[in-house]
């Protein structure tokens, strides 16, 4: 189900909402509405939207989510409808009411269940491109498929059915089957220890390929819930989980690494009671621990579905720290951080329905995406899309500068890394992120989007030709976007920034000293109190959490203040003011044609 009007402020808001560029190391591309902001064709007004991340492609060029509606009371919320959004195009195709299970890895196709009087009626997948959809489970005229089922992103996909589709002996419904998409042939599953029927069905997961499948059952013989999995080579079924805990099966990689959830105790130093992250080699039957602390004990985590890359490199997970954070692992090199967002905080999953079952993370076949349900610019809810490379943190690296000579990216999309000492880089062309790391780096993005981060040292960053990211990171920077519509971040900051378009210098904490040229268009701030001030020119400022200062002087405007007690001054022009979810926020729009979001206490004058 689809909007059909939106009230002047929505207008405004859904219009600041989506930032296709410059490439941002997380960038919204759906938002959470507010009550009144949005009616339905149903005419239902829900007190909260939420907008989940169901899958992306590849490429992360398509992303679909699925829109709910909340209700404070009785703490009830409901699916309004699922889309697919194109972020290069615009375009958004409109679902309607379906779960969505997967989409195919060049985002040209979907996969989704439909709908049937609060059961589930059909799987289907969908071009894109012609609308036209074809079945993949067979008709009765019943409810035949449950609300989960997994898809490879080619040619498999995985369900559960009350109905037979083999004519296999002992098919009388109520299985897991596979469906090759090619030839349309069905496979029944059934565990030879326990061959009868599956009465619980929660979920599965299928490798790329579909070589390997796991799936949640519960045994006709004992009652006992388990995760079971299958190799279609070698026909080998492997128990994997005696009993199960939170969302079970997460995903699979080529090689048949199976990464799940479960409160079962599989290695020595798990001595907890509580969920916890697994890798299980389907092949060689090794199991590994994720979810640890520094000391590499359990550490326990949520029901956030667990994600795993396509290659078995890296496993994405939620945990519980003061709140729900995303965990990035690597796998070859046991390094985990927790995500961050634009102002450099913790970047938390944030919705309350990661607790009944939904989706709120979405990872790229190579783990370098991720669409997750985290705090947008606004400060409130929705879906961001967050670049990994763009951390830093040593993945996804294509050269390594020695800091002797320098390094030439090359005219395609680079990442590239300089040394601890003095490097010089140049990104050639391409769409390059580049880290400098320690030493005083000059770093030259060239031609194409580019994402800069110059790290410690007192660096010389040039944007120069496309939509550019600079971060200088600690130190006295020169900073200089370059061409086309530049960003400037602040996320490292450990104190409030002041940082102004109108002067050179000086810029950033107290006593840091950048030298920041005005041919920036946008300015992120940190997690702390800021001031953030822009030119005679049309800007975008972001101030984040903090009591923040958001000045956007003569041109059009957008300002968005995020979390704290935030003051926004639009001054002369047609300008853009959300105070975010802080309950005192004060904005003053000047003269001009003002859209206000947010803000506690308005005016039109400064």
């Amino acid at each position: 189900m689809s909007p059909v009007r939106a009230t002047a402020e929505a207008g405004a808001t859904a219009g600041a909402q989506t930032l296709p560029t410059p490439p941002l190391p997380a960038v919204t591309v759906a938002g959470q509405g507010l009550a009144g902001d949005l009616v339905y064709a149903d005419d239902q007004h829900y007190d909260t939207y939420y907008a989940l991340p169901s899958a992306i492609s590849a490429d992360a060029v398509t992303i679909a989510y699925e829109l709910f509606g909340h209700y404070e009371r009785p703490g009830a919320s409901t699916l309004i409808g699922s889309h697919v959004l194109n972020r290069k195009t615009g375009a958004t195709v409109d679902l309607g009411d379906v779960k969505i299970v997967g989409l195919s890895q060049d985002g040209k196709k979907v996969v989704y269940i439909s709908q049937c009087s609060g059961c589930k009626q059909g799987l289907y997948v969908e071009d894109l491109a012609t609308r036209v959809a074809n079945r993949l489970d067979w008709s009765y005229g019943g409810c035949c498929v449950r609300l989960w089922a997994s898809f490879d992103g080619s040619r498999t996909a995985v369900f559960w059915s009350e109905f037979p589709h083999t004519t296999e002996p002992g098919d009388d419904g109520r299985r897991w089957y596979v469906r090759d998409l090619p030839t349309g042939v069905y496979k029944m599953l059934k565990d030879p220890e326990d061959p009868g029927f599956d009465t619980f069905q929660t979920g599965s997961a299928v490798s790329p390929g579909g070589r390997f499948i796991a799936y949640e059952r519960q045994e006709t013989s004992s009652g006992g819930r388990r995760v079971v999995a299958f190799d279609q080579v070698t026909g080998q079924y492997t128990r994997v989980t005696v009993t199960m805990g939170g969302m079970g099966v997460g995903g699979i990689s080529n090689s048949g690494k199976l990464v799940f959830e479960t409160s079962e105790k599989l290695v020595p130093q798990d001595t907890n009671s509580d969920l916890d992250i697994y890798v299980r080699d389907l092949v060689s039957g090794a199991v590994t621990l994720i979810s640890t602390d520094e000391a590499g004990a359990a550490a326990g985590a949520s029901i956030v579905k667990p994600l795993i890359t396509a290659d078995g490199r890296y496993v994405t997970y939620g945990r519980w720290r003061g709140g729900l954070e995303s965990v990035f692992a690597n796998l070859a090199t046991g390094a985990q951080r927790v995500l961050t967002g634009l102002d450099g905080d913790k970047s938390a999953i944030y919705t309350d329905l990661s607790s009944y079952g939904h989706e709120v993370l979405a990872l790229s076949r190579n783990g370098r995406y991720l669409a997750m349900s985290a705090r947008t610019e606004a400060g409130r809810p929705g879906i961001v899309l967050r670049d990994q490379a763009q951390d830093c943190a040593g993945d996804f690296v294509t050269a390594t500068g020695s800091g002797s000579e320098p390094l030439y990216g090359s005219p395609f999309d680079d990442v590239l890394y300089g040394s601890p000492g003095q490097d010089t880089i140049y990104g050639y062309g391409g769409n390059d992120v580049v880290c400098g790391l320690g030493g005083d780096d000059v770093v030259d993005g060239g031609p194409g989007d580019d994402a800069l981060y110059g790290g410690e040292g007192d660096d010389r960053i040039e944007g120069n030709e496309g939509d550019d990211v600079v971060e200088g990171g600690v130190g006295a920077d020169t900073l200089n976007g370059g061409i086309g519509t530049d960003a400037l971040l602040y996320r490292y900051a450990t104190a409030g920034v002041d940082v102004s378009l109108s002067r050179v210098t000086p810029n950033g904490m107290p006593g840091e000293g950048d030298l920041v040229f005005n041919d920036f268009e946008q300015i992120y701030g940190s997690a702390h109190d800021d001031t953030l001030s822009g030119r005679d020119n049309s800007e975008k400022l972001v101030g984040h959490a903090g009591d923040d200062l958001l000045l956007g002087m003569d041109g059009n405007d957008e300002l968005w203040g995020g979390d704290g007690h935030d003051v926004l001054v639009g001054m002369a022009g047609d300008d853009y003011l959300n105070g975010g979810p802080g309950p005192s926020d004060s904005c003053a729009g000047g003269p001009g044609t003002n859209g206000f979001g947010d803000c506690r206490f308005t005016s039109n004058v400064p």
